[in-house]
């Protein structure tokens, strides 16, 4: 914190770069403002990390610490109070009083008796306690992730066994045939199917698509689910069950046939550019 013995221009030793350091004049009464490095990094650090202090008596009303600190109490944190490891012994006067003190920048403390203890035991006896509910709360916070995730699993299964019921129950109403033009397939027919499920209508892909990057990728890769999830994000195409594209074609019976028509033509560029895109994955990871 205050330096390096390799590094001489980190060191901080005179009072003066202790005042650039800190940002506080010892001997002034007026506080100073947290732009300097140190106390605008312990502020950014403390407010939203709790902090403990070990071999810090926290005790000296001069101490630069301790003026930090009484600054921080007045400005805005996201975290609760921070703690402190301080020797019973070394109270001196109203011991109420020092509690107040330390409650007052948001510091509590634990308490040992060098008499009783001893520094290094306590220390010790700390860490022990610290390390053990750090554990049952690994496990314990272990344990509510994995039935967390189980149950995610389980309910997007659900969902995905209710949207494969309804694709299968979906009536084909016609295909939409795609321009040789279009598209660079071996086979001139490449096609996109005009469905109506649970009540709307959607233009699908039939699952052509993932089939044919399944064929060069694996799906469950990140970093491919990542690409393809950002794809269909950005096409504002939607994956169902068996890996279907969809995308509506709203308030479809509301329209004329004209602008069926019309919709249909603009929903269909829409698809085969998002295809388009999935499509020209293959060449960067081929």
């Amino acid at each position: 914190m205050h330096g390096h013995y390799l590094e001489k221009e980190s060191i901080i030793l005179s009072g003066t770069q202790y005042d650039n350091y800190y940002g506080i004049e010892i001997s002034g009464s007026t506080k100073q403002n947290l732009g300097r490095p140190l106390g605008k990094r312990l502020y950014e650090l403390q407010a939203n990390h709790p902090f403990l202090f070990i071999g810090h008596s926290l005790n000296l009303k001069q101490d630069r610490m301790l003026r930090l600190l009484e600054e921080f109490a007045e400005l805005p944190r996201s975290v609760g109070d921070s703690y402190a490891l301080l020797n019973i012994d070394e109270v001196e006067g109203d011991f109420k009083r020092r509690v107040d003190e330390l409650l007052a920048i948001n510091v509590r403390p634990i308490w040992y008796s060098d008499n009783v203890h001893g520094h290094a035991n306590a220390i010790r006896e700390l860490f022990d306690f610290l390390l053990k509910d750090l554990q049952e709360d690994y496990r314990a916070k272990a344990a509510a992730k994995a039935k967390k995730d189980k149950e995610d699993k389980e309910a997007e299964k659900h969902i995905e066994e209710a949207q494969q019921r309804a694709y299968d129950e979906a009536e084909v109403i016609k295909s939409i045939s795609i321009p040789k033009e279009y598209h660079n397939k071996a086979n001139d027919k490449y096609e996109f199917s005009h469905i109506k499920m649970e009540g709307q209508h959607y233009l699908s892909d039939q699952g052509k698509t993932f089939k044919m990057l399944d064929e060069v990728f694996e799906l469950s890769e990140s970093d491919v689910k990542r690409n393809i999830d950002a794809i269909l994000k950005e096409c504002n195409v939607e994956k169902i069950a068996s890996n279907k594209l969809i995308i509506l074609l709203p308030n479809w019976d509301e329209l004329t046939p004209e602008d069926q028509e019309s919709l249909i033509e603009k929903v269909k560029h829409i698809l085969f550019t998002c295809v388009s895109f999935l499509d020209t994955m293959r060449i960067f990871y081929v």
